[in-house]
């Protein structure tokens, strides 16, 4: 997939997933050269515990929060 994904060149790429699947496709899209600076993440993708496994890999990465950060 990210091969296809590198191929076609697209503006911006959607994440959705979840726990494992998240740093996991994180890592893959990185070592297959794609931008992280172009990648959003949905709710689950973003959260701590789902992105930090990434390490390096996830510098750049962005996520979708549709609840206020706390007061």
């Amino acid at each position: 997939m990210w091969t296809q994904i590198r191929r076609i060149q697209p503006d911006w790429i959607s994440l959705y997933g979840w726990g494992v699947m998240t740093p996991t496709a994180i890592r893959t899209a990185a070592s297959m050269g794609i931008d992280r600076e172009r990648m959003i993440g949905s709710i689950y993708s973003g959260q701590g515990d789902s992105v930090e496994p990434a390490g390096d890999a996830a510098k750049g990465y962005k996520a979708v929060n549709i609840h206020g950060p706390g007061e």
